[in-house]
């Protein structure tokens, strides 16, 4: 129950930071297009996906790799802050949507291949 909950907590948090890159970006300069990746979730796993392809323009597209990245790096320093290391793998390269949120491609393997070869815990 406390790893579920853990897991939970933390998908929330990656969700919120979105938001809360968006509202801060809004205020600044106007949004084309949301910013708010496609998110799926599978036992203590999750996958997201931003598309790059079809980025309104550059600042659009900047904007998605920025909030991507650093939501991610925010996660990762939560769960090292909470004594719950996080392994994960980030990759950029073509993929699509094969159905509601079910993203296939060569990004997804990649990013798993560096998940599952290269990342390792810390030690404590």
């Amino acid at each position: 129950m406390q790893t579920a909950h853990f897991v939970n907590d933390l998908r929330d948090q990656f969700k919120e930071e979105f938001l809360d890159f968006d509202r801060r970006l809004s205020m600044k300069r106007p949004v084309v297009e949301s910013l708010m990746p496609k998110f799926v979730g599978f036992s203590d796993s999750f996958v997201i996906s931003i598309g790059l392809w079809d980025a309104k323009d550059d600042f659009t597209f900047f904007a998605k790799v920025y909030s991507t990245l650093s939501a991610a790096s925010s996660l990762m320093l939560t769960s090292l802050g909470r004594r719950n290391a996080l392994r994960g793998g980030i990759d950029v390269d073509l993929g699509c949507e094969i159905a509601d949120g079910e993203v296939y491609g060569t990004a997804l393997e990649k990013a798993y291949l560096l998940e599952c070869r290269a990342a390792e815990y810390p030690g404590y």
